[in-house]
């Protein structure tokens, strides 16, 4: 069996408010010296085909459509276990999901993947179109928003949570499934070895600037503007300075 994950490669979500910065001129977030990682739930895909590849030992390649510097967050994704990655190189200019998926479609539709991954929604934008897109393009079956694949019997086992629990589903066919985050999929650590063996696994790189008609046409971006205020109580005793920590928190409408 094969199996390809979808990585999207975004600015750290983690980093310090400081250095988030918008480029309004081109709508889009500054890289500058901010890490480039691998979208939260597309690591918890890739932690979801790895765990089939350790007990089945299926191929694992990963996929990337990105503007930004790949390197590192590839060769984790390979540190991690995966057996390939490709990477397509693109301008840095925003392209909307329905021509993402599209271009994706491209480079995949001649490998015969039986089972796609991807996160349920990417880091940055919030989009959740890409999965249920391909699915459609590949004619392939979709579920969305599970947290666990397994192989038995010539059947893929989902689970997929549903309300405050799960549903357990059964195909044979190929597949596309969007991953969430839960404990049974927590990304797994490089050992040394491994991200060592890492720089010995292919990366195939090619470049495109696609000129697609965009569905989508950003009108305006703000960056929202945070107040800080920072007040001191004062009181004679501590009885009487959380008396007044209660009435202002009460004025605040926080209690």
């Amino acid at each position: 069996m094969r199996i390809l994950v979808l990585l999207k490669l975004v600015i750290d979500p983690e980093i310090p408010q400081s250095k988030f910065k918008i480029d309004f001129e081109n709508k889009n977030q500054v890289v500058d010296d901010n890490p480039i990682v691998i979208s939260t739930y597309d690591e918890n895909a890739l932690e979801v085909a790895l765990k089939l590849k350790d007990k089945h030992n299926f191929e694992v390649n990963v996929f990337s459509i990105t503007p930004y510097d790949y390197q590192q967050p590839i060769k984790k994704a390979l540190a991690m276990g995966a057996d390939k990655a490709f990477v397509l190189k693109i301008p840095n200019s925003f392209i909307d999901s329905i021509n993402l998926a599209r271009l994706i479609y491209d480079y995949i539709k001649q490998e015969d993947y039986n089972l796609i991954l991807t996160g349920y929604e990417s880091a940055d934008w919030g989009h959740r179109s890409i999965p249920p897109v391909i699915s459609s393009l590949l004619d392939y079956k979709l579920i969305t928003y599970s947290y666990s694949v397994e192989y038995e019997q010539n059947n893929w086992i989902i689970r997929k949570l549903i309300g405050n629990g799960f549903v357990v589903l059964k195909t044979n066919k190929n597949l596309v499934v969007s991953i969430t985050t839960h404990q049974e999929n927590q990304p797994r650590y490089p050992k040394v070895k491994d991200i060592m063996m890492a720089s010995k696994k292919p990366i195939v790189v090619n470049e495109v600037n696609p000129n697609f008609e965009s569905n989508l046409i950003i009108e305006k971006i703000e960056q929202p503007t945070i107040k800080k205020e920072c007040q001191f109580i004062d009181g004679k005793d501590a009885h009487e300075k959380a008396q007044k920590l209660y009435n202002k928190l009460k004025e605040l409408k926080l209690v």
